[in-house]
Protein backbone atom coordinates (compact mmCIF):
# COMPACT_ATOMS: atom_id res chain seq x y z
CA UNK A 1 0.00 0.00 0.00
CA UNK A 2 2.82 2.41 0.88
CA UNK A 3 4.56 1.78 -2.47
CA UNK A 4 1.27 2.39 -4.32
CA UNK A 5 0.84 5.72 -2.49
CA UNK A 6 4.40 6.81 -3.33
CA UNK A 7 3.92 5.85 -6.98
CA UNK A 8 0.63 7.74 -7.17
CA UNK A 9 2.21 10.82 -5.55
CA UNK A 10 5.14 10.68 -8.00
CA UNK A 11 2.79 10.51 -10.98
CA UNK A 12 0.77 13.43 -9.63
CA UNK A 13 3.91 15.52 -9.11
CA UNK A 14 5.15 14.72 -12.61
CA UNK A 15 1.81 15.68 -14.11
CA UNK A 16 1.91 19.01 -12.26
CA UNK A 17 5.46 19.69 -13.41
CA UNK A 18 4.51 19.22 -17.05
CA UNK A 19 1.04 20.79 -16.85
CA UNK A 20 0.26 23.10 -19.74
CA UNK A 21 0.17 26.84 -18.99
CA UNK A 22 -3.25 28.52 -18.82
CA UNK A 23 -4.94 28.77 -22.22
CA UNK A 24 -5.06 32.40 -23.40
CA UNK A 25 -8.51 33.79 -24.19
CA UNK A 26 -9.51 33.91 -27.85
CA UNK A 27 -10.19 37.09 -29.81
CA UNK A 28 -13.89 36.25 -29.64
CA UNK A 29 -13.79 35.99 -25.85
CA UNK A 30 -11.87 39.26 -25.52
CA UNK A 31 -14.41 41.01 -27.76
CA UNK A 32 -17.26 39.68 -25.59
CA UNK A 33 -15.54 41.03 -22.47
CA UNK A 34 -14.66 44.45 -23.98
CA UNK A 35 -16.77 47.63 -23.78
CA UNK A 36 -19.05 48.27 -26.75
CA UNK A 37 -17.20 51.46 -27.69
CA UNK A 38 -13.97 49.48 -28.05
CA UNK A 39 -15.53 46.91 -30.37
CA UNK A 40 -17.03 49.69 -32.50
CA UNK A 41 -13.47 50.83 -33.33
CA UNK A 42 -12.64 47.53 -35.03
CA UNK A 43 -9.83 46.21 -32.81
CA UNK A 44 -7.24 43.71 -34.00
CA UNK A 45 -5.11 41.97 -31.37
CA UNK A 46 -1.48 42.01 -32.47
CA UNK A 47 0.07 40.45 -29.37
CA UNK A 48 -1.31 38.81 -26.23
CA UNK A 49 1.10 38.60 -23.29
CA UNK A 50 0.42 36.82 -19.97
CA UNK A 51 0.85 39.19 -17.03
CA UNK A 52 0.59 38.62 -13.29
CA UNK A 53 -1.35 41.21 -11.31
CA UNK A 54 -0.70 42.24 -7.74
CA UNK A 55 -2.08 39.44 -5.59
CA UNK A 56 -1.20 36.75 -8.15
CA UNK A 57 -4.18 36.96 -10.53
CA UNK A 58 -3.35 35.68 -14.02
CA UNK A 59 -4.30 38.23 -16.69
CA UNK A 60 -3.23 39.18 -20.21
CA UNK A 61 -2.04 42.38 -21.84
CA UNK A 62 -3.18 42.81 -25.44
CA UNK A 63 -1.46 45.05 -27.97
CA UNK A 64 -4.29 46.35 -30.17
CA UNK A 65 -4.71 48.32 -33.40
CA UNK A 66 -8.04 49.98 -34.27
CA UNK A 67 -9.32 50.04 -37.84
CA UNK A 68 -11.97 52.71 -37.27
CA UNK A 69 -10.04 55.11 -35.04
CA UNK A 70 -8.44 58.43 -35.99
CA UNK A 71 -4.80 58.88 -36.97
CA UNK A 72 -3.73 59.72 -33.43
CA UNK A 73 -5.71 56.87 -31.84
CA UNK A 74 -5.11 53.81 -34.00
CA UNK A 75 -3.04 51.95 -31.36
CA UNK A 76 -3.60 50.92 -27.76
CA UNK A 77 -3.69 48.25 -25.10
CA UNK A 78 -6.35 46.11 -23.45
CA UNK A 79 -5.91 44.56 -20.01
CA UNK A 80 -7.78 41.26 -20.13
CA UNK A 81 -8.85 39.51 -16.92
CA UNK A 82 -10.32 36.03 -17.62
CA UNK A 83 -10.91 35.44 -13.90
CA UNK A 84 -13.69 38.05 -13.91
CA UNK A 85 -14.49 37.94 -17.64
CA UNK A 86 -13.71 41.57 -18.43
CA UNK A 87 -11.33 43.58 -20.65
CA UNK A 88 -10.60 47.31 -20.42
CA UNK A 89 -8.35 49.73 -22.34
CA UNK A 90 -5.35 51.38 -20.71
CA UNK A 91 -6.50 54.96 -21.17
CA UNK A 92 -3.15 56.63 -20.45
CA UNK A 93 -1.18 54.62 -23.04
CA UNK A 94 -1.35 53.99 -26.79
CA UNK A 95 -2.35 56.57 -29.38
CA UNK A 96 0.22 55.83 -32.07
CA UNK A 97 2.20 53.21 -30.16
CA UNK A 98 1.27 49.75 -28.87
CA UNK A 99 4.49 47.78 -28.49
CA UNK A 100 5.18 45.61 -25.42
CA UNK A 101 8.70 44.92 -24.19
CA UNK A 102 9.31 42.16 -21.67
CA UNK A 103 12.14 41.99 -19.16
CA UNK A 104 12.52 38.24 -19.57
CA UNK A 105 11.52 36.46 -22.79
CA UNK A 106 11.41 33.06 -21.07
CA UNK A 107 8.93 33.67 -18.25
CA UNK A 108 5.51 31.99 -18.32
CA UNK A 109 4.02 35.27 -17.07
CA UNK A 110 5.33 38.78 -16.47
CA UNK A 111 4.82 41.11 -13.52
CA UNK A 112 6.59 44.08 -15.14
CA UNK A 113 6.61 45.23 -18.78
CA UNK A 114 7.56 48.31 -20.82
CA UNK A 115 4.71 49.93 -22.76
CA UNK A 116 4.20 53.42 -24.11
CA UNK A 117 2.23 56.08 -25.88
CA UNK A 118 2.82 58.45 -28.79
CA UNK A 119 1.16 61.22 -30.75
CA UNK A 120 1.93 63.73 -33.50
CA UNK A 121 0.58 66.89 -35.07
CA UNK A 122 1.61 70.17 -36.70
CA UNK A 123 5.03 68.83 -37.63
CA UNK A 124 5.98 67.57 -34.17
CA UNK A 125 5.81 64.22 -32.44
CA UNK A 126 6.11 63.01 -28.87
CA UNK A 127 6.41 59.59 -27.27
CA UNK A 128 6.88 58.17 -23.80
CA UNK A 129 7.82 54.74 -22.51
CA UNK A 130 6.97 53.38 -19.06
CA UNK A 131 8.00 50.41 -16.97
CA UNK A 132 4.75 49.32 -15.33
CA UNK A 133 3.23 46.70 -13.06
CA UNK A 134 -0.49 46.03 -12.70
CA UNK A 135 -2.57 46.41 -9.56
CA UNK A 136 -6.07 45.42 -10.56
CA UNK A 137 -7.02 47.68 -13.48
CA UNK A 138 -4.34 50.21 -12.62
CA UNK A 139 -0.98 50.33 -14.41
CA UNK A 140 1.51 51.52 -11.79
CA UNK A 141 4.47 53.34 -13.39
CA UNK A 142 7.89 52.48 -11.93
CA UNK A 143 9.93 54.49 -14.45
CA UNK A 144 9.19 56.65 -17.47
CA UNK A 145 11.21 58.33 -20.22
CA UNK A 146 10.12 60.60 -23.08
CA UNK A 147 11.29 61.65 -26.52
CA UNK A 148 10.20 64.28 -29.04
CA UNK A 149 10.94 65.69 -32.50
CA UNK A 150 9.89 68.92 -34.26
CA UNK A 151 11.55 68.32 -37.65
CA UNK A 152 8.29 68.99 -39.51
CA UNK A 153 7.91 72.49 -38.08
CA UNK A 154 11.33 74.10 -37.70
CA UNK A 155 14.09 75.91 -39.52
CA UNK A 156 14.90 79.40 -40.75
CA UNK A 157 11.48 79.95 -42.32
CA UNK A 158 9.64 79.62 -39.00
CA UNK A 159 12.56 80.95 -36.93
CA UNK A 160 12.68 77.84 -34.76
CA UNK A 161 15.58 75.47 -34.14
CA UNK A 162 15.11 71.87 -35.21
CA UNK A 163 15.56 69.63 -32.20
CA UNK A 164 14.56 66.42 -30.54
CA UNK A 165 15.77 63.40 -28.64
CA UNK A 166 15.73 59.61 -28.80
CA UNK A 167 15.56 57.44 -25.68
CA UNK A 168 17.05 53.94 -25.46
CA UNK A 169 16.14 51.71 -22.50
CA UNK A 170 18.03 48.49 -21.87
CA UNK A 171 17.50 46.01 -19.04
CA UNK A 172 20.77 44.88 -17.48
CA UNK A 173 19.70 43.41 -14.15
CA UNK A 174 16.74 41.36 -13.04
CA UNK A 175 13.70 40.09 -14.87
CA UNK A 176 9.96 39.99 -14.31
CA UNK A 177 10.40 37.83 -11.17
CA UNK A 178 13.20 39.85 -9.55
CA UNK A 179 12.91 42.13 -6.53
CA UNK A 180 15.00 44.78 -8.27
CA UNK A 181 15.02 45.89 -11.91
CA UNK A 182 18.06 47.64 -13.38
CA UNK A 183 17.77 49.88 -16.43
CA UNK A 184 20.49 51.48 -18.55
CA UNK A 185 18.90 54.60 -20.04
CA UNK A 186 20.56 56.62 -22.80
CA UNK A 187 19.13 59.92 -24.00
CA UNK A 188 20.48 61.14 -27.36
CA UNK A 189 19.71 64.82 -28.10
CA UNK A 190 20.05 66.58 -31.45
CA UNK A 191 19.74 70.18 -32.63
CA UNK A 192 20.15 72.21 -35.82
CA UNK A 193 19.30 75.78 -36.77
CA UNK A 194 17.93 74.50 -40.09
CA UNK A 195 18.08 70.83 -41.12
CA UNK A 196 18.00 71.76 -44.81
CA UNK A 197 21.34 73.58 -44.55
CA UNK A 198 22.99 72.58 -41.26
CA UNK A 199 23.67 69.03 -39.97
CA UNK A 200 22.44 68.09 -36.54
CA UNK A 201 24.73 68.43 -33.57
CA UNK A 202 24.41 65.52 -31.15
CA UNK A 203 24.92 65.01 -27.45
CA UNK A 204 23.98 62.22 -25.11
CA UNK A 205 23.66 61.35 -21.45
CA UNK A 206 23.34 57.96 -19.80
CA UNK A 207 22.17 56.82 -16.40
CA UNK A 208 21.66 53.63 -14.46
CA UNK A 209 18.24 53.36 -12.83
CA UNK A 210 17.22 50.82 -10.20
CA UNK A 211 13.57 50.32 -9.29
CA UNK A 212 11.89 47.95 -6.89
CA UNK A 213 9.28 45.57 -8.25
CA UNK A 214 6.45 45.97 -5.70
CA UNK A 215 4.40 43.03 -6.98
CA UNK A 216 7.25 40.53 -6.83
CA UNK A 217 8.30 41.80 -3.41
CA UNK A 218 4.77 41.36 -2.09
CA UNK A 219 4.52 37.83 -3.48
CA UNK A 220 7.83 36.83 -1.89
CA UNK A 221 6.72 38.24 1.49
CA UNK A 222 3.48 36.22 1.28
CA UNK A 223 5.43 33.05 0.54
Amino acid sequence: MRSQFIAAFALSAAASAFAAPPTPPSSTQIAAWSPEEINEQGPTIEKLLPVTLKGGEQAYLASVSYENAGRNFWAGYLLVRPEIGEARPLEEFGGQYNQIRTLDDYSDSHSAVIIGGAGSGQGSSEASYALVVFDGWSAKTLFTASESDNSGNCGAYVERDCEGNDVFINIFEGDSTSKRIGLAVTNVKYRSTDIETTPYEYSHESQLVFVENPITNQQQVQE
